[in-house]
This record gives C-alpha cells, structure tokens and sequence, in this order.
C-alpha cells in the first residue's frame, strides 16, 4: 500500500466506507490467510483478522485494507505498521494510538453514540440490516455497517455497508462478487462501466513487438509482456497489443459491475456473447457481432 492517505485513520475509513465491504476471518477459520485470498479473488479487499495479520500478507492481498479485531491495546504489537484499522467491540475504546482507524461494534443508537464519541469513523450495528438502514437513515452523518443480509435481499442504500464473517475459502470469490455486486448497483454504479483497455492487432508487417516500442517511445508508457503485450499504468484505460493478427482493426474491452446480470441482459437484448473465458483474477467474454466499424467487443469483470 504506497497511498500515504491510506495509512492515515482518515483514509482507512475512507477507503472501508468506499469499499462497502468487511470481511471477519472467524476465529475458527483455519489457515485464515488462504481463506482471505479466496474471498480477495471475488473483490473482497478490507479484512479484519481475529489477533493478528498474516505476515507476509496472502497472495490477492497487496492492495487490501488489512486490520485486526483487538480486545486490548497490547493485542495490537508495539510497532505494527501492518494494521490499519480495529474491529473493535469496545464501543471504539481500544483503539488508542492516533494512526489507527476505529471500526466500532455496537448494539444500538446510545453504542454509537459513545463510540463516536471516543473516535470511531464506522459503527458496525449488531442488529437486522432493515433496522440498521432506518437508524442509518435517521442519522446522517454517521457510517453504519450491517451484517450482509440472505444472498436474495438486496443491498439498503442507506447502509454505509456490509460484514459478513468467513468461515472458510470454499465460495468465497463467489460471496465477495455477490455481495459488492449488490453495493455497488444499490449505489448507482452502472453495469457497463468504463472502457479497460482497447487492444491493437499487429497487421501490414507491423508486429506487436513493435506497436508495443512507439508507445513506449513516444509517450513514455510502461509496458508488460504477459500472454499478450500491455501498455499503460493500471488497469484501466490500458493498451492490449496482440500477438497474432485479426480481421478486426481492434477490440475494445468494456468493465462492467456484474459478469453474469450482464451477460444476461445483453442476451436479452439480442446480443449474444461468446464463450466466457475465465481466470482467477477475471471474467470476460466477447460479443459475437462487432461494432458498425468492424471493432470486436468483449464485457470483462475484475475483482
């Protein structure tokens, strides 16, 4: 995590609240570190461990909000830069030191009032979701998280979020992708998104190698040679050169919030898509008929 707002309690909350997601790793629950990288390959990226953060952090994990649940200062370590935030049950209380973010549980409206009192950024209500949406409702200015509801009740608006405890990595990406799925249309974000990238063939003698030099020449642009050749920073708005030509001049790749609803609604309308291709970090499929220009289309969902 290099965002220097991230390691402060501001960003930390910030980026909890955005997220719209925390997921518990039970007690119980062995080898947490695997279970937390099963529910990261769904999206899943704020976790509180029950004492203690795994070191090194799982693999999936390196951009993820990592936290623990302390019942007293001393479970936090004496220099553990590691934890960014405290699931705490103390009302926000245990919490102390000035760069740890509070995440406080509480069990009714005087719970939360104590506990922002004592600093805490997030309240996470120990009540039904619906209740928790009315109480949420009647005080604007605070964060309240409730525990995720049955996989059929959609996300409240209102809420600031969700928590939901792993148990174990068994259909966990699929709980995570669910779940945030659910956030994010309740919070209005589109199901076509973004365009990812747009990807180049090589074609006239022009080969990938050196499509992939000019825009490295030209404007600086990093590049990756995976499966194919990526250029750009980031994910979106990338470059993908292919390695062998198409009769198509380009592809373009659209993000959207939810592989499946999409793939069901544009078959619904008519346009039929490809078979997915799926890998651990995505899911893409592309559209059987180009655009009116000739361009390929494919939907891709990432974590």
């Amino acid at each position: 995590m290099n965002d220097p707002l991230a390691l402060s309690p501001l960003g930390a909350l910030a980026r909890i609240a955005a997220h719209g997601l925390i997921v518990r790793i039970d007690p119980s629950a062995a080898e947490s570190a695997r279970v937390a990288a099963a529910w990261a390959a769904g999206g899943a990226r704020v976790f509180a461990f029950a004492s203690a953060i795994p070191s090194p952090a799982p693999d999936g994990l390196a951009d993820a909000l990592l936290g623990i649940e302390a019942a007293s200062p001393a479970d936090l370590g004496a220099d553990d830069d590691r934890v960014r935030f405290v699931l705490d049950g103390n009302d926000g209380a245990t919490a102390r030191r000035a760069r740890i973010a509070r995440v406080a549980v509480c069990a009714d409206a005087a719970g939360i009032d104590r506990a922002e009192t004592r600093g805490a950024g997030i309240c996470v209500v120990q009540r039904d979701a619906g209740e928790v949406a009315a109480m949420a409702a009647a005080r604007p200015g605070s964060i309240l998280f409730a525990a995720a509801p049955p996989s059929d009740e959609p996300f409240d608006p209102r809420l600031g979020g969700l928590v939901v405890t792993a148990a174990g990595a068994e259909g966990g990406a699929e709980a995570a992708a669910r779940l945030l799925a659910s956030v994010r249309a309740a919070r209005g974000v589109p199901l076509f998104g973004a365009v990812e990238h747009v990807g180049l063939y090589p074609r006239d003698g022009v080969d990938s190698a050196a499509i992939a030099d000019w825009y490295a020449r030209v404007l600086g642009l990093p590049v990756l040679e995976a499966r194919t050749t990526y250029i750009g920073h980031g994910t979106l708005g990338r470059i993908e050169v292919m390695r062998e030509p198409s009769g198509a001049p380009c592809h373009v790749a659209v993000r959207v919030r939810d592989f499946d609803v999409a793939v069901r609604d544009l078959e619904a309308r008519g346009h039929r898509t490809l078979e997915p291709f799926v890998t651990p970090v995505s899911k893409a499929a592309y559209l059987a008929d180009p655009d009116p220009l000739g361009n390929l289309v494919h939907i891709i969902w990432r974590p």
